[in-house]
C-alpha cells in the first residue's frame, strides 16, 4: 500500500513537471531592441524595446508584438509552423527597406515561425520588397 502511494505521487510528480514545462515553451515570450522606425502590416511603430510571442496560452497561434513603453500590442499574425527548434540560435525579426520604410516582413524562433503579410500592397512597391535588402535583428 505505502509503495502504491509513492509511485502514485511520483507519477503524478513527473506529470506536472513535463506538464508545466511544456506550458512554459508555448508561452515563450522574446524581446528585442529594434533601432529604426519600422511598419508592421500597414501601422507605424517607433524605434524602441518590444516584446513577442503568442498573445495567449488559449491561442498560441495568435502572434503579436507588443511596445514595452506605451504597452500597445499588435497582432502580428498566425502562425502555423512550430519554429526551428533550435534553442542554440537566437531568433530574428527580419526587415526590408522599401520605399524609404523598414518593414517587417518575417519572424523566426525557436517554438514559432511567421512571414508578415502587409495589410496593403502600393502598385508602387510591387517588385521592390522582393529586391529590398534584408535587415536582420536578432531577438533575446
Amino acid at each position: 500500500m505505502k509503495g502504491t502511494i509513492i509511485r502514485s505521487t511520483l507519477i503524478a510528480l513527473a506529470v506536472l513537471v513535463v506538464s508545466t514545462s511544456i506550458n512554459a515553451q508555448s508561452a515563450q515570450q522574446y524581446s528585442a531592441d529594434i533601432p529604426f522606425d519600422f511598419e508592421v502590416r500597414g501601422q507605424q511603430h517607433a524605434a524602441g524595446k518590444y516584446r513577442l510571442g503568442a498573445m495567449s496560452l488559449s491561442s498560441p497561434g495568435a502572434i503579436g508584438l507588443r511596445e514595452m513603453k506605451s504597452g500597445k500590442m499588435l497582432v502580428v499574425g498566425l502562425s502555423s509552423d512550430g519554429g526551428s527548434n533550435n534553442w542554440d540560435r537566437p531568433g530574428t525579426l527580419t526587415f526590408r527597406k522599401v520605399a524609404g520604410k523598414y518593414r517587417l516582413s518575417e519572424i523566426a524562433t525557436a517554438t514559432f515561425s511567421l512571414r508578415v503579410k502587409d495589410a496593403k500592397t502600393d502598385i508602387r512597391d510591387v517588385g521592390t520588397v522582393a529586391s529590398a535588402k534584408p535587415v536582420t535583428i536578432n531577438l533575446h
